[in-house]
């Protein structure tokens, strides 16, 4: 198994990276996640990597950050999920946002994942919530950090506000999570809870 390549990297594209490593090009299929943390082409880059085998060839893949590399592993181990689908669901959110969704049962937010339906995002949650301690420590996530957002005490005031309205406490909480990752710049309560409001109509 090749566990990474350290090299210089010579093209990137949304899906694809190529890596020169001692004269030898290292073609790795990558998710959108990794393609926005890569540097400029010529400078140097570490990808972590893992090998797939098909009937017609062989597949590296690439992953920038190690936490990745060990979802994209968990979510293959999903009946249903190849590695193209993995691929998907990485382009589509952060391990942190998908750990947060996972350990929350939030389908609404693993729906939102191009290609991922319903019934799809029920197998994640019951296949994979009881490996969630993998991608915690993969991440460096704790318990009590699951909820957390960089803005915990926003999150909390926003949370209740939405109850006021009449929202439930798992509406209010999925509503102000997904509000907080899709509002630019520092999150306020005020632009929390009018975003949130956008989402829920």
């Amino acid at each position: 198994m090749i566990a990474w390549i350290d090299g210089l990297l010579s093209e990137k594209h949304p899906t694809e990276a190529v890596v020169a490593v001692s004269g030898v090009a290292f073609h790795c299929r990558i998710s959108l996640t990794t393609y926005a943390g890569l540097p400029e082409t010529g400078e140097e880059v570490r990808l972590y990597t893992t090998l797939i085998g098909r009937d017609d060839g062989m597949d590296l893949f690439g992953f920038l950050e190690e936490a990745e590399r060990t979802l994209f592993g968990l979510l293959r181990e999903v009946s249903g999920v190849g590695p193209r689908m993995a691929q998907g669901i990485l382009s589509g959110m952060s391990v942190q946002e998908f750990t947060r969704a996972l350990a929350d049962e939030d389908l609404v937010t693993l729906t939102a994942i191009k290609g991922v339906g319903r019934k799809t995002a029920e197998r994640l949650v019951l296949e994979l919530k009881e490996k969630l301690p993998r991608l915690e420590e993969a991440t460096g996530m704790v318990p009590s950090e699951r909820k957390s957002t960089g803005a915990a005490a926003e999150e909390e005031e926003a949370c209740l506000a939405l109850r006021s309205l009449g929202y439930s406490a798992p509406e209010a909480e999925r509503a102000v999570r997904r509000a907080i990752t899709e509002t630019e710049g520092e999150p306020t309560v005020e632009s929390i809870v009018k975003r949130a409001l956008t989402l829920t109509r």
